[in-house]
């Protein structure tokens, strides 16, 4: 499928609905209910480093790249989606995609095995969710 009619196929409303659930998602996994405190320690960032940035900006900045992906993500789904391709497809796409090449990154930066696992955790459970909600969106109305 062309760049064109994959483009106009995309459901906006599906983008949408996927990066505000990944969205909340991720603050859901950051948050102190799930791995927020051993994140905090593993990347060694502090309260008080983290307190120096502008919040509003960094979470603002997150919402674009939560849009941003489930946008691309959902144009390699525009071609007769189902649910559980959705959900294969955001698996695979998180997993063997980014998950990978953060892998290399936190290899070379000798990062903590346990921050790998946090981070790899959120970006495949994002995706995963990401996509089905992407695959599924017709089935779902």
């Amino acid at each position: 499928m062309e760049f064109t009619a994959a483009y106009h196929a995309l459901s906006i409303r599906a983008v949408i609905t996927a990066t505000v659930v990944s969205y909340f998602f991720m603050a859901l996994w950051y948050s102190p209910l799930m791995f927020g405190e051993r994140w905090t320690r593993e990347s060694h960032l502090t309260g008080r480093l983290l307190r120096k940035r502008n919040t509003f900006v960094v979470y603002f900045i997150t919402l674009l790249m939560n849009f941003s992906a489930a946008f691309i993500l959902g144009l390699f789904l525009t071609a007769q989606p189902t649910i559980i391709h959705g959900l294969f497809a955001g698996f695979g796409a998180g997993f063997f995609w980014v998950s990978m090449f953060i892998s290399i990154i936190y290899t070379f930066e000798r990062r903590p095995l346990a921050l790998y696992f946090i981070d790899c955790g959120y970006v495949t459970s994002a995706f995963t969710i990401m996509g089905t909600i992407l695959g599924g969106w017709n089935s779902f109305l």
